[in-house]
């Protein structure tokens, strides 16, 4: 699970990035949609 600062520091890149999904998951270290899916549920099954 995502910490608190984690969740607010993806709300204010959305925010930044004029609330684009695609540009903040890539600004954020993923290169799509689906590696970001998939790092999520690889994180909640260790």
């Amino acid at each position: 699970m995502y910490s608190y600062e984690d969740r607010i520091r993806a709300v204010e890149l959305y925010i930044k990035l004029r609330k684009r999904v695609a540009a903040t998951i890539r600004q954020s270290g993923y290169p799509t949609k689906n590696a970001q899916k998939l790092a999520s549920r690889v994180r909640t099954m260790s």
